[in-house]
C-alpha cells in the first residue's frame, strides 16, 4: 500500500498536477489547449482549468487515494483505469489542433507539422494496441516530412478508439472558433454514445460472438461426420475387396515376392 501510494505520488509528479510543475507536463498541456476545444472546468467551457485536470484533482486522485490507503483494490483499480484514460485527453487534443492547422493554415504548417509529430509520437503506442491499422493512418499522416494528408481521415481513426484509450467525445471537444462562436466545419465534437446504446452493443456483439461459435461448431461437426462416413465406406470396400480376392489380402508378415504379378506371398 506504501509502495503504490508513493507511485501514484510520482505519476501525479510526472502529470504535472502539482501547481508548481514544469508548464512542459501534460497538466500544463491540458490547460492550454482546454480554451480551443471548449473543454474547461469555468465559464462556457473556455476560462479556468481543464475540466480533465479538474477531474483528476477533484474527483479521480481523492478516490484513487482512498481506496489505496482503504486497501480497498477493486475502487483503486477502476480509478486507475480512469486516471490511465483522461491523462491521454491533452495528447488526443493536441493531435487534433496540429493535424487541423496543417490542413488549414498552411503558412504556418512546418511548424505545426514539428508539433504533429512529437505529440503523435507519444499518442501511437497507445493506439496500436488498441487497433494497429489506426495507429499506421495516424503516424503515416503526421510523420514528418508527409504534408499530404485527410483531416478527417485523422480525426476518424482517433474517434474509433476512444473506448479502448478509455477517453470520450465530451472529455475531447472539438475545435472552437472563438470569433464566430461555433466549431470549425469538420472538427465538431463527436458524441458519446449513452450507457443503453453502449450496452446494446455489447450485447449484440457477444451475442454474434455467440453465433459464430456455434456456427464454427456445426461446420467442423458437419466435416467430421463426412470424413467419419468416408471412413466407414472405406472400411466397407475393403472388407468386400476382401471377401472376393482373399489371396490379395494376407494378414501374415509377408515380403513382397518377385513374382510378375507383383502379388504378397
Amino acid at each position: 500500500s506504501d509502495r503504490a501510494l508513493l507511485a501514484l505520488d510520482q505519476a501525479v509528479v510526472l502529470y504535472g498536477a502539482n501547481p508548481n510543475s514544469p508548464e512542459h507536463l501534460t497538466a500544463h498541456l491540458a490547460d492550454q489547449q482546454c480554451p480551443s476545444f471548449r473543454t474547461c472546468a469555468g465559464k462556457r467551457g473556455v476560462v479556468g482549468q481543464s475540466r480533465v485536470n479538474s477531474d483528476i484533482l477533484e474527483t479521480i486522485l481523492p478516490a484513487l487515494q482512498s481506496g489505496l490507503a482503504a486497501h480497498q483494490c477493486s475502487v483503486a483499480r477502476r480509478e486507475k483505469e480512469r486516471l490511465t484514460g483522461i491523462i491521454k485527453v491533452p495528447l488526443v487534443q493536441a493531435v487534433l489542433q496540429s493535424a487541423y492547422q496543417m490542413s488549414y493554415q498552411p503558412d504556418s504548417a512546418q511548424v505545426h507539422a514539428a508539433q504533429a509529430a512529437v505529440y503523435v509520437a507519444a499518442l501511437v503506442p497507445f493506439l496500436d494496441e488498441c487497433q494497429p491499422l489506426d495507429a499506421t493512418i495516424l503516424y503515416d499522416s503526421l510523420k514528418v516530412g508527409h504534408d499530404t494528408f485527410s483531416f478527417s481521415q485523422v480525426k476518424q481513426a482517433l474517434e474509433r478508439n476512444y473506448g479502448c484509450l478509455k477517453v470520450s467525445c465530451s472529455h475531447v471537444g472539438g475545435l472552437w472558433n472563438s470569433e464566430s462562436k461555433t466549431y470549425f466545419a469538420g472538427a465538431e465534437p463527436c458524441i458519446d454514445p449513452v450507457n443503453g446504446e453502449a450496452e446494446e452493443d455489447g450485447r449484440a456483439q457477444k451475442s454474434w460472438s455467440i453465433m459464430l461459435g456455434l456456427v464454427t461448431l456445426f461446420i467442423l461437426g458437419f466435416i467430421w461426420q463426412i470424413h467419419r462416413r468416408r471412413r466407414r465406406q472405406s472400411e466397407r470396400h475393403t472388407r468386400q475387396r476382401k471377401s472376393s480376392n482373399p489371396e490379395y489380402y494376407d494378414d501374415s508378415d509377408s515380403d513382397f515376392s518377385d513374382s510378375a504379378d507383383g502379388r504378397f506371398a
